[in-house]
């Protein structure tokens, strides 16, 4: 293959080397809907509906008409989408239909990127200022809360749900039950990207360029809402912090 240097037995590919390419047939319109990977498979909207690809080769495992303007979430063996009005739960391996849930909301106004996460057992979906919780392995719902704002954007972690929207703040709810919890409005103006959450912090980007670390938790860091730590980035962030 093309781009590639050996040495002791090994093949050293170049950073910028494409091991394989498959035109999915997109408009443009569609290209914030990103790929998300797992179980050796890269799981893309393909054409009319979504696709399972084969990650070594990108060979087609499988196809669904499900077509989903949203970011699929992978939680175990369950690839979550939105098609229409449906909140859809897929076989990973196969692409059949496990379940089917009817969300209520406009549907148009889903996060491109954030408007799914999962935690606990159940899978949580953000459609303008509604959020719905329903069982991961048999899509019965389990809650439904709304927010302030629309355009939400959702993160997961330690049993709270973390929403941010154009209403310049962070919303927090009790991910078992939907119980409101506690805001914290940004003071830079709104989130520029989604959130994102773990050891008990919440991590926000604000429209002026700075990354809030926010506590989550009563007593883990101080009172629960109040900002832990804040650093400056060189610009407006576009997309959700990632947690390693």
């Amino acid at each position: 293959m093309g781009g590639g240097a050996t040495g002791s037995g090994a093949t050293i590919m170049h950073p910028r080397t494409a091991v394989w390419t498959v035109d999915l047939k997109l408009p443009a319109v569609l290209t914030d809907v990103t790929p998300v990977a797992g179980h050796g498979l890269v799981y893309v909207l393909y054409d009319s509906g979504l696709a399972a690809l084969r990650a070594a080769s990108g060979d087609i495992v499988w196809r669904s008409q499900v077509f989903s303007p949203v970011t699929p979430l992978l939680a175990g063996d369950v690839l979550v989408a939105l098609d229409g009005r449906r909140l859809v739960g897929l076989d990973a391996a196969t692409g059949r239909v496990r379940w089917q849930h009817r969300v209520a909301g406009d549907v148009a106004e889903a996060h491109p990127t954030a408007a799914l996460a999962a935690g606990g057992g159940a899978v949580y979906f953000a459609c303008g200022s509604l959020l719905t919780a329903v069982q991961m392995h048999r899509g019965t719902q389990i809650w439904t809360e709304r927010t302030a704002g629309g355009n939400t954007a959702i993160a997961v972690a330690d049993g709270v749900l973390h929403a941010t929207s154009d209403a310049a703040m962070v919303q927090t709810f009790d991910a078992h039950t939907g119980q409101f919890l506690w805001r914290w409005n940004t003071p830079a103006g709104q989130p520029c990207a989604p959130p994102a959450a773990a050891g008990g912090i919440a991590f926000v980007c604000a429209e002026d360029g700075t990354l809030y670390a926010v506590g989550a938790r009563q007593g883990l860091f101080g009172a629960k809402g109040a900002v832990v730590w804040s650093a400056p980035l060189a610009g407006s962030a576009l997309a959700a912090p990632a947690v390693v």
